[in-house]
Order: structure tokens, then sequence, then C-alpha cells
């Protein structure tokens, strides 16, 4: 019984961010057609799912909400942070620039060819908004929530989390063994950076700047002049097996799965596991 409440908890935190993140879309999509803008719109809708968020969670934490999500600036090793960016930063570039080499993506455009100066920076401000409300949102809600309130020994929780994960990607994405492989690496990652840190901060910083470098400094779609947000550089799809990743992006790609191969087993080996694992034998 004391295993069911906190996996109980658990659903009732994401069906009610769930319901609330509908509430919030409902109520902006009535009232869309007084937003001229539609960077407006994404700004003011990523601020509400914030709010949203970190409403729920003091709901259903008693305690300090920072304490129990590890987020905090004190005793943050900086260098290892910007070693974290650095890795987000040059791991998504160096792959997309390898497939764009390849020739499984082609440069469609840049914003400076359809946007003024003015507007690159309208793209550029939304970005970081919204980059930091998706990230602060799956960090909050997978790491900083679920983490650490699975009835489990956190060491476990490192591989059970990234299941999930890879789970619901799997089933909102549709079946693609590479992807699968790829997100469920990348989840790994971040997992263990989280336990063996003990900072949301780590994970949070990484999220961040992948996803801005993902959406806003590359965008990748079949039909580039109909996104709604404009990146740094348009890409369009020119291959679709496992080297290109097709539809997934390089979450499809298996280049990008040797990346996190490689560093899944560099945190894993200064983690101690292989250690563990001869001692066991």
């Amino acid at each position: 019984m004391k295993k069911i409440i906190p996996v109980l908890k658990i659903l009732g935190f994401l069906i009610l961010n769930a319901f609330g993140f509908y509430i919030l879309e409902t109520i902006l999509n009535y009232f869309a057609v007084n937003f001229s803008n539609a960077y407006l719109f994404n700004i003011i809708y990523s601020i509400g799912t914030i709010l949203i968020v970190i409403l729920n969670t003091k709901l259903f934490v008693k305690k300090d909400i920072l304490n129990f999500l590890n987020l905090s600036f004190k005793g943050v090793d900086f260098k290892r942070l910007l070693y974290l960016i650095a890795l987000a930063s040059f791991v998504n570039i160096f792959v997309t620039l390898i497939l764009i080499l390849l020739n499984k993506y082609n440069i469609y455009s840049f914003i400076w060819d359809k946007l003024y100066i003015e507007d690159i920076l309208g793209v550029i401000f939304t970005g970081i908004i919204i980059s930091l409300s998706y990230s602060l949102i799956e960090e909050v809600i997978l790491r900083g929530y679920i983490f650490n309130t699975l009835p489990i020994k956190k060491e476990i929780n490192i591989v059970v989390l990234a299941l999930l994960y890879t789970t619901f990607n799997a089933l909102s994405r549709g079946f693609n063994i590479v992807f699968i492989i790829n997100t469920f690496l990348f989840s790994l990652f971040l997992n263990i950076i989280y336990y063996k840190y003990q900072n949301l901060l780590y994970t949070l910083s990484f999220s961040f700047v992948w996803f801005y470098i993902s959406n806003y400094i590359f965008s990748l779609s079949l039909e580039p002049d109909s996104l709604d947000v404009y990146s740094v550089i348009n890409l369009m799809y020119a291959g679709y097996d496992i080297i290109g990743g097709g539809e997934y992006g390089i979450f499809g790609s298996i280049i990008f799965s040797i990346f996190l191969l490689i560093i899944n087993l560099y945190e894993l080996k200064s983690f101690d596991v292989f250690r563990w694992w001869t001692s066991q034998e």
C-alpha cells in the first residue's frame, strides 16, 4: 500500500498538469483573434504552462519545493555546468552538420532571408522563453517530481524513468527502433546527471540549450514555409534512412546513437557502475 500511494500521486500530478495545459490552451485559442503576433501568443502560453506546473508542484509537495526538486544555485559547480552546456551545443550542432554534409538535410533558407533585424530579435527572445518553458516543465515533472516520488531505489529510477519517457514518446511519435534507442539513451544520460550531481539546474541547463538549438538555431521540416516560427537555419529532409533519421530528425539517426552511447558510457564509467558489476561477479 505504501508503494501504491506514491504511484497514485504521480498519476494525479500528471493528470492535473495535463488538464491545466488543456484549459490554458482552450482559453488562449478562444482569444486567439486578439493576438496579431504569434510570438506573443507563444510567450503567454509558455509562461502560463510554467505557472501551472509550479502551482501543481506546490499542491503535491508539502515541503520546500526547491529543496524537494534539488533546484538550487548553492554549491553549483559552474565548470561542470558550462561543460554540460557546451556538450549539448556541440553534440546537437555537430551531428546536424554531419547530416548536412552527408546530404541527409538540405539548407532551405536563413532567417535573414525573410525577416528584418527587429523580427529576428523577436524570434531570439521568443525562443529563449519557449525553450526555458519546455525545459523547466520537462525537468520539474520528470526528474524533479517523478524521479523523487517513485517508491523504488534511486539507482533503479535512472532506468525506470528512461523507460517511461521512451514509452510515452514511442506512443506519441510512432515506433522506430533508432528513435526509441536514442530517446532512451538521451533520457538515461539526463537521469544519470541528475542523480550524480543532485541538482536539477544541471539537467535544466542541458535541456534548455538542447531545445533552443533544435528549434531556433535549426528547424527541420518537409515544408519550412509552413512553420509558424523561424529558426536561424531552416532545413528540409533529404534522407529517410537510419542515417538521416527521416521525420524523427537526429533522434532517428544512428549517428546520434553513437554520440549518445559514448557520453553515456563516459558518465557510467565515472559513476563506477563497471566497478560495481565487477565486484558483484
